[in-house]
């Protein structure tokens, strides 16, 4: 006599319930607990976004209002968090500073109403011959430098970078000119 698959009794499904229950309760629990434990299951943080115009800024405040913003960009990445981004405005900014938070850099920016294009707005960071170079990221963090042109390092007796020195860091150069630098 052939074997015929009947469907569980009433009475073996009621029996089933709480097991599955349990399972289902396990499993949300574990899932709970994986996203705290997990940082990249975790929300991102708010990010500001901060302004520099080196033609019409003033270094006060936190950079964060576009109607005011910051001269210099050693001032604006003094202001930020990490994961913050700094918008550039066009001009020439004799400075060099180093980048230690992880941050996203963009020039290429109008000052009046913040539209980018990065080939009609050059935005320049130039080291003005100082023995340092022009942007310096340590180890640990994560940049993004987009849309400027970097210059004017003389780095003396040293091998290190002049555009950029990169020492361990997870970075990312695009739209942007490394000229003119020397180590």
């Amino acid at each position: 006599m052939p074997k015929t698959n009947h469907p569980p009794s009433p009475r073996r499904r009621r029996a089933l319930y709480p097991i599955l229950a349990a399972l289902s309760g396990g499993l949300v629990f574990l899932l709970l607990f994986w996203g705290l434990l997990n940082p990249s299951a975790r929300a991102a943080p708010n990010v500001t976004i901060r302004y520099v115009n080196g033609s019409g800024g003033s270094d006060s405040g936190d950079c964060s209002n576009s109607a005011a913003p910051c001269a210099t960009i050693t001032y604006a990445i003094g202001q930020s968090a990490p994961g913050d981004k700094v918008r550039v405005a066009k001009s020439a900014y004799t400075e060099t500073f180093s980048i230690p938070i992880t941050l996203t850099l963009n020039g290429g920016y109008e000052a009046a109403g913040w539209t980018r294009n990065i080939a009609a707005n050059p935005t320049i960071i130039d080291a003005n011959g100082a023995n340092a170079s022009v942007i310096d990221i340590p180890p640990g963090v994560s940049v993004t430098v987009e849309g400027f042109t970097i210059q004017g390092s003389n780095l003396v007796n040293s091998s290190y970078g002049g555009g950029f020195f990169i020492n361990g860091a997870a970075v990312v150069i695009s739209a942007t000119i490394i000229q003119n630098n020397s180590a």
